[in-house]
């Protein structure tokens, strides 16, 4: 089962992919994006 978590690097560690740093930087904006559209309140 997979653990109920919006943190992309954290689900990305636990499925064992890796990515260089500057994907990582990326990573780290798409989620706030993607909380802000999943809650607008946020």
């Amino acid at each position: 089962m997979a653990p109920r978590s919006h943190n992309l690097l954290y689900l990305s560690e636990i499925a064992g992919i890796t990515f260089n740093e500057k994907d990582e930087i990326f990573l780290g904006i798409l989620m706030k994006y993607q909380l802000q559209g999943r809650y607008p309140d946020y």
